[in-house]
């Protein structure tokens, strides 16, 4: 089990990931560059347009990812998971309609392989045990910084430090702690 500590001015983030074989993650490299030839596909859920805009912004500047959708609430974002089959999930804790625990469960059910990033102004310690049960692979606070997503997002998908390291880099200041 690997363990990812993103360290910010207000918060850690920690990430508990399963091996990415066994959740069924395939990925061909490219041996020039060492990174993947397939985009990850990435589906932004949340019920305020701003905040999805915001988040569009950040990651589809990545080259190697795709925003394929987007969702204001977990019943839109359960639809669009069965459609458009994304790699990961960003999804909000508190939506209407179907709140973003509820949505979890079921998309975990109906794709496992998904990743599953919580965004949520609540404190860790508040929705983290819940999330993680509802088969969240991270729960980060919608208060840390850009550059703490964007390593998750490596972190989830490509496990390579210097992929983190340069995320880091590209999105901003923060440290890291990677633990085995």
């Amino acid at each position: 089990m690997t363990k990812l500590t993103i360290g910010c001015e207000r918060s850690h983030i920690h990430i508990s990931l399963r091996p990415l074989f066994l959740a069924g993650w395939k990925m061909t490299k490219n041996t020039d560059s060492g990174h993947s030839s397939r985009k990850i596909r990435i589906l932004i859920v949340d019920d305020h347009e701003l905040v999805r805009r915001g988040i569009r912004a950040l990651l589809s500047r990545r080259s190697r990812w795709e925003i394929c959708g987007e969702a204001i609430n977990g019943e839109e974002a359960v639809r669009k998971v069965k459609e458009l089959r994304p790699d990961l999930v960003t999804l909000d804790v508190n939506m209407p309609a179907m709140n973003g625990i509820e949505a979890a469960r079921e998309i975990r059910r109906m794709a496992p392989t998904t990743k599953i990033i919580f965004l949520t102004m609540h404190e860790h310690s508040q929705i983290d045990l819940t999330a993680r049960q509802a088969g969240a692979d991270a729960v980060i606070s919608k208060a840390d910084t850009a550059a703490s997503l964007v390593a998750t997002i490596h972190h989830l998908f490509d496990m390579s430090s210097s992929a983190i390291d340069n995320a880091i880099h590209d999105a901003g200041s923060g440290n890291l702690e990677v633990t085995e």
